[in-house]
């Protein structure tokens, strides 16, 4: 599992590395020349400023702020999740960012012995993100994406004194691959929706497998 990961980490930082380099550094086009009143052949200056080697430059206009999933549900079980998230749009094609979510889950099991106390279930799962999508013409759009989870696990543990499970938590990291759509919504943001897949899931360790019950996903988030 261990290899798989670290191929799978390796993989993904290649198409982030790939995909960038392949928009922020341009081929370089043939510089022309021209002669000068004496003849002599020098650099037309107007092609060296607009067409010399083009560098990544940091523009604040470029940032772009959103959401993903949101939600809220309450009586019991009672879930509220949000997934704020920021983002630098390269270009058209070229866009990265990093995702915040959180998820509250509390269930009210009711006793589990008679005459007992009521077993609430609580957890907090937090699964920040960074992922890259790479546009294929105006629709199509191909995604990578690592989630770091951190929630609380399947294996149970009773407390000595009291006999109450007691539940640990766990880190999972979770790579996903994936294609998807895309639909301007503004001048400046986009509706983006997902199916990713996760090659390191499995349905019989929760601890490899994260919060999800599937190693398929639909995300979506929406950008302005």
């Amino acid at each position: 599992m261990t290899k798989k990961l670290n191929y799978l980490c390796i993989l993904f930082l290649f198409l982030f590395s790939f995909s960038l380099n392949a928009q922020l550094f341009r081929f370089k086009p043939k510089t022309k020349y021209h002669r000068d009143e004496n003849g002599k052949l020098v650099k037309d200056d107007q092609n060296s400023k607009d067409t010399a080697h083009k560098k990544f430059k940091f523009d604040q206009k470029n940032l772009r702020y959103g959401f993903g999933s949101a939600g809220l549900s309450f009586g019991n079980p009672t879930i509220i999740s949000i997934a704020p998230l920021i983002g630098y749009e390269f270009n058209e094609n070229l866009f990265v960012n990093f995702s915040a979510g959180y998820i509250y889950q509390r269930v009210n099991y009711g006793p589990i012995t008679p005459g007992g106390a009521n077993y609430i279930y609580e957890n907090h799962i937090f699964y920040p993100s960074l992922g890259v999508s790479y546009g294929f013409g105006p629709s199509f759009v191909a995604r990578a994406e690592v989630e770091f989870m951190n929630f609380k696990s399947d294996s149970i543990r009773f407390d000595k004194i009291t006999g109450l499970p007691i539940q640990i938590r766990v880190n999972v990291v979770n790579p996903y691959l994936g294609v998807g759509y895309r639909q301007p919504i503004t001048e400046r943001g986009y509706f983006y929706l997902f199916l990713l897949y996760n090659p390191l899931y499995t349905q019989y360790a929760n601890e490899n497998k994260g919060f999800w019950g599937s190693p398929f996903r639909i995300s979506g988030f929406y950008t302005f």
